[in-house]
């Protein structure tokens, strides 16, 4: 069994990850915590995507999920050039979810991109901050979650993290605010 958690579940935090489209994408269940997300500018015709999702048969449940981050374009970035989503659907069954962070004016207003042949989708925010936070213009298909469902993408629950994340490596498991519970 901790072969195929190591395997499928990833635990990332305090890092700088940067790129255009698609740029942190997979099938597997991995939390970004207290990290640095930099759009750059992407090439002529393209827009920003930063998370794209999808299910395999090898993870149950899989998602990517962005947990107090800051999200913001390098500088000389160009919102009338390009426009920047929090992600789109890559596959069926795959979950993208910003919690707790800091979302900078780049994002455009409907917030996620459509796949049109996905139907099977979970993208979901909850409790962000910063001028591209407004979530009254998003797709419809994207949703607003509340703190009971949250509970579902912290460490503790969706990466089983007190199973596999060494204590002396400080995390949060349980609580989506600055609020003491680390590990």
């Amino acid at each position: 069994m901790r072969k195929k958690l190591l395997n499928s579940h990833k635990f990332i935090r305090e890092c700088n990850v940067s790129g255009t489209v698609d740029f942190i994408s997979g099938s597997g269940r991995v939390i970004f915590q207290n990290s640095f997300v930099k759009a750059r500018s992407p090439m002529e015709g393209q827009g920003i995507r930063i998370l794209a999702p999808g299910a395999d048969q090898n993870t149950p449940n899989p998602g990517l999920v962005l947990q107090n981050c800051e999200l913001f374009p390098v500088s000389g970035f160009n919102r009338t050039e390009f426009s920047g989503v929090l992600g789109w659907p890559w596959k069926n069954q795959g979950k993208g979810v910003s919690l707790s962070s800091y979302i900078s004016g780049f994002i455009d207003p409907q917030g996620w991109a459509p796949h049109l042949e996905v139907t099977d989708i979970y993208m979901a925010e909850y409790n962000n901050r910063g001028p591209g936070l407004d979530t009254k213009d998003r797709v419809k298909w994207s949703k607003v979650i509340d703190k009971e469902e949250t509970f579902k993408f912290t460490v503790y629950n969706f990466l089983q993290g007190d199973k596999w994340i060494s204590k002396i490596i400080s995390h949060y498991l349980d609580h989506l605010d600055d609020s003491e519970d680390s590990a």
